[in-house]
């Protein structure tokens, strides 16, 4: 039985590789709840971010040493308005905060703000509550606010511990210069992420698209969506809106990828309809989860970094899967 299901994974998973920063079964997962604010002057030497974020200590038993397991920061916007990358945060800039050293946590400092503009990272993690806080800009910090912006992700990580903070639409304040948010909850599941960040975000789900209007028959609202799209046939389409491990064979891919890709001989407009294409990276979280089964629940490994939002680590399940087909209960 053991052989037969190492065979049905393999089968799975042959065709598509994890993308770099896919997630691990290792890892520990926090969730952080905080704060965001970032400046750009017009001027490079003028930017100025600074990044605060709380959790429960319960949520980590404990912090390892960022001078022996290495640690990063990384900002990405939702809608593919820029990335920071993974900002690698040297250990020789890190020390121990209290006796002995490490106990009360551990600091970086770098004047010089030589990696990605980071000029000090405070981690710490005490009896009843852990904190971070960051501070960074000037011309070598990578992102540049050039609009109107629609949420970002944060992600610092120490080791095999990733703690995540989502900002999303309405932000507190945003300009063509300034952006300040407050983090909201993180996402259960990868299609929770792709209801948001590509239904929502790319204005699929608004009255007159996919919402009370359902264009083609077809409503994206959050309640209805999944079961709306799973092995449902599409007749524009001739084939189901998502035919689960198979992309090719889902209508709801070819749309957007007509847009994104450039796909030929897809029926009908590309989608979003006259509105900008979703980015190529979101269009390859879609196709990893439908190739893993479109599951309802659980998180498809490789899509958090995709879809640039916090998604705790892909669990396995029954050694194969990352989640369920099972169909959500509405509202």
């Amino acid at each position: 039985m053991q052989l037969i299901l190492r065979s049905l994974c393999a089968l799975l998973l042959t065709g598509f590789a994890l993308p770099a920063g896919a997630q691990t079964g290792g890892e520990t997962y926090v969730h952080a709840s905080g704060e965001l604010s970032m400046v750009d002057g017009g001027r490079p030497e003028r930017r100025r971010v600074v990044f605060r974020a709380g959790w429960p200590a319960s949520a980590t038993a404990a912090m390892e040493d960022p001078r022996v397991a290495g640690a990063s920061l990384r900002l990405a916007a939702a809608s593919g308005e820029g990335d920071t990358g993974a900002i690698v945060l040297p250990f020789v800039r890190w020390r121990g905060l209290g006796h002995p050293a490490g106990k009360g946590g551990y600091r970086y400092d770098d004047p010089s703000r030589s990696e990605g503009g980071i000029r000090s990272v405070v981690a710490r993690l005490g009896r009843h509550r852990g904190i971070l806080k960051v501070i960074g800009g000037g011309a070598s910090w990578p992102y540049s606010i050039t609009g109107l912006q629609s949420g970002f992700t944060v992600t610092f990580a120490i080791g095999e511990t990733r703690w995540c903070s989502d900002f999303r639409t309405p932000l507190a304040k945003s300009t063509s210069r300034r952006v300040l948010a407050k983090s909201a909850a993180g996402f259960a599941s990868t299609f929770a992420a792709i209801q948001d960040v590509i239904f929502t975000q790319h204005r699929c789900t608004e009255t007159a698209c996919h919402g009370s209007a359902a264009q083609g028959g077809l409503d994206l609202l959050p309640d209805v969506a999944y079961q709306n799209l799973v092995d449902v046939f599409s007749p524009a389409g001739q084939m189901n809106r998502v035919t689960p491990g198979d992309e090719k064979q889902s209508f709801l891919w070819r749309k957007l990828a007509k847009a994104t890709l450039a796909l030929a001989d897809v029926p009908g407009a590309a989608m979003p309809n006259g509105l900008a294409p979703i980015p190529e990276a979101q269009l390859e979280a879609l196709k990893i989860w439908i190739r893993a089964g479109a599951p309802a629940t659980g998180v498809v490994g490789g899509t958090e970094s995709l879809l640039s939002s916090c998604l705790p680590a892909a669990r396995s399940r029954s050694g194969c899967t990352a989640g369920r087909r099972s169909r959500p209960r509405g509202r």
